[in-house]
């Protein structure tokens, strides 16, 4: 399973057991002190402004800084990433990368570095204005590199401002700017035949914007490319599962990120059909009242062999009804009311760190 832990944070997650301490960055960046709420001088503690993306977008930023030594800036009319979230995400593709590693799959020689060091490349589709994913990775793994796309214009530019801001980060991160939904071909075509590792997405939940409903005590910033895909998630990753088909022997593990635990059947079901993906999983990403899931897969049978002969490196969502089911002679369990409580769509709530 996932080396996660009931607060729903991964093992990894460095948030998990020292979430951050509010008061005492605001010492340190002068610039979170306005955004700081029920402050108590005495216990040197203090909350802090959940529903306002002014200060959400500050807290990313000292975060990133004090945390990981990046430097990073956003525009405000665009999807701001909560870190310890997408730190989630990450821990458990390094989990998937060294199941792979372990199978001798992955991981090109480094022609700079020494001849005995393994260099895995991440494919981020959509990397967004924020560029949180390649920032955060190579900040937490000197062998990993980092292709980023993106579509829009103005999540372009401001992607590449915060490589820029970067310059210890930059040869290891190649933005490219892309004009379609080709989710593989304008990243890779122009690309040496190397071995991709994994890629990753945070696609568009929503198939319109009546699907929007805000938590009320959420204030969430994002352009409509963001947030929006006609057929919503579903669509969006069920045509990425059709073009990840023409590159199975350039990319390992495909995988993203889901804001509906809906989605999964659906999607679920696509894996089944797609006759040639040997192996799919699925995890959960939970803090406070947000829910997030993600689903992997690959063409790769060594890794279909071992998973099956060892313990894995996933939680299986919807598969859990079944384990309940073998248990229903001693325990009485109703699924239904245990899945219905959980959140349909990630919120933000007013003490979490997670959107």
């Amino acid at each position: 399973m996932s080396q996660s832990t009931q607060n729903g944070f991964h093992e990894r997650n460095r948030y998990r057991k020292s979430p951050p301490d509010f008061y005492a960055l605001a010492q340190k960046f002068p610039a979170l002190l306005p955004h700081l709420r029920n402050v108590d001088a005495t216990r040197k503690s203090a909350g802090f402004a959940w529903d306002d993306p002014y200060a959400l977008r500050e807290l990313t930023t000292v975060l990133l800084k004090h945390d990981f030594g990046v430097k990073w800036t956003m525009p405000i009319n665009r999807l701001c990433p909560p870190v310890p979230n997408r730190l989630n995400y990450l821990h458990w593709i390094e989990e998937l990368v060294e199941k792979a590693d372990r199978e001798g799959l992955v991981g090109d020689v480094s022609s700079t570095q020494s001849k005995n060091t393994k260099v895995f490349a991440g494919l981020d589709i959509g990397t967004g204005a924020s560029c949180i994913f390649p920032l955060l990775g190579t900040s937490l793994h000197p062998d990993w590199t980092f292709i980023a796309t993106e579509i829009d214009n103005t999540s372009y530019s401001a992607a590449l401002i915060n490589l820029q801001k970067n310059p210890h980060l930059i040869g290891r991160i190649k933005l490219k700017h892309v004009v379609d939904n080709q989710f593989f071909k304008g990243a890779l075509d122009e690309e040496s035949k190397s071995a991709i590792t994994f890629s990753m997405c945070n696609p568009p939940f929503f198939a319109n914007s009546d699907e929007i409903k805000p938590h009320p005590h959420a204030f969430c910033m994002g352009s409509p490319h963001e947030m929006i895909y006609p057929g919503g998630e579903v669509c969006f990753v069920s045509e990425m599962v059709d073009q990840s088909v023409t590159y199975k022997e350039r990319i390992v593990w495909f995988t993203s990120m889901l804001g509906k635990k809906s989605s999964l059947r659906p999607l679920l079901a696509k894996m089944r059909s797609t006759k040639q993906v040997t192996y799919y999983c699925t995890t959960d990403f939970c803090q406070g009242q947000t829910k997030r899931w993600g689903i992997a897969w690959t063409f790769h049978e060594e890794l279909r062999s071992a998973f099956e002969s060892s313990e894995g490196v996933v939680t299986k969502v919807l598969g859990k009804r079944k384990a309940y089911r073998k248990r229903q002679l001693e325990f009485q369990i109703n699924i239904n009311d245990s899945t219905s409580k959980l959140p349909e769509h990630a919120t933000l709530c007013n003490d979490s760190l997670v959107c």
